[in-house]
């Protein structure tokens, strides 16, 4: 469902919660929302994260080598929840998994026109170039098994097979001035204003590194980050889990 907008800020109503909702306000907004949307089946977010808990201990390499390994594996775990699905009448989902295996993101998730077009004027630039996505932050796998020096020995490698040029995409601006100094003339960056994944411009500017990362012709991907995997998905791509 589209947010609903009121003088610039989402609207109260309908109120479609990201997790359960706990105090009586949100329960009673919650309970109109599910009369006039006819809501007659939910999964909650909290569903999802203890159904896949016992998953979430063996993120390590040996056991799964990427994202689509942990899908495949999340998801026989999520199945059962989904049944309730089939209820008639309106469903809603709090997830941060993906509850599907197909997924057709080119046509489902389309950036705005104001964000296509900073995308496409970054991208039609792009020549020979091999996305690179590092995530650090709080990603505590990522950083433990997507350390810099494998990014730049895999960098190395396209250099000398291919000549490439890198798009980078980072929440780390110590890593983008380490790697702008270590490749001068051969990376290319969206310059952005805010590192917040709560802000809406945080939000849409890491939407420009995604599809940008998705307009080239490979992705270096940090491991277990749904980030790198989703921009390869996006143009059919491959994408190359570093660790």
């Amino acid at each position: 469902m589209e947010e609903k907008q009121w003088a610039g800020k989402k609207a109260i109503f309908p109120y479609l919660p990201g997790s359960r909702p706990m105090s009586i306000g949100k329960k009673s907004l919650y309970a109109l929302t599910k009369f006039v949307l006819n809501i007659n089946a939910e999964i909650w977010y909290e569903e999802i994260e203890h159904t896949v808990a016992p998953l979430d201990t063996s993120i390590q390499p040996n056991k799964i080598r990427s994202m689509q390994d942990y899908e495949v594996q999340s998801l026989s775990s999520i199945n059962p929840l989904l049944q309730v699905l089939n209820t008639i009448g309106s469903a809603f989902v709090c997830s941060a998994w993906k509850l599907t295996s197909g997924q057709n993101y080119r046509e489902n998730f389309v950036p705005i026109d104001r964000l296509h077009s900073q995308i496409a004027e970054l991208s039609n630039r792009f020549t020979n170039m091999v996305g690179v996505h590092i995530r650090r932050s709080d990603h505590t796998a990522s950083i433990e098994h997507s350390p810099l020096q494998k990014f730049t020995s895999a960098m190395d490698r396209e250099i000398e097979e291919n000549n490439a040029n890198f798009f980078l995409s980072t929440d780390c601006k110590t890593t983008e001035k380490e790697l702008l100094e270590k490749y001068p003339n051969r990376i290319t960056t969206f310059q952005k204003s805010s590192y917040n994944r709560n802000s809406e411009q945080g939000i849409q500017e890491a939407l420009i590194d995604l599809y940008c990362l998705s307009k080239t012709d490979k992705v270096l991907g940090s491991y277990y980050s749904s980030f790198s995997q989703v921009a390869a998905e996006i143009s059919g791509i491959e994408e190359v889990t570093i660790n």
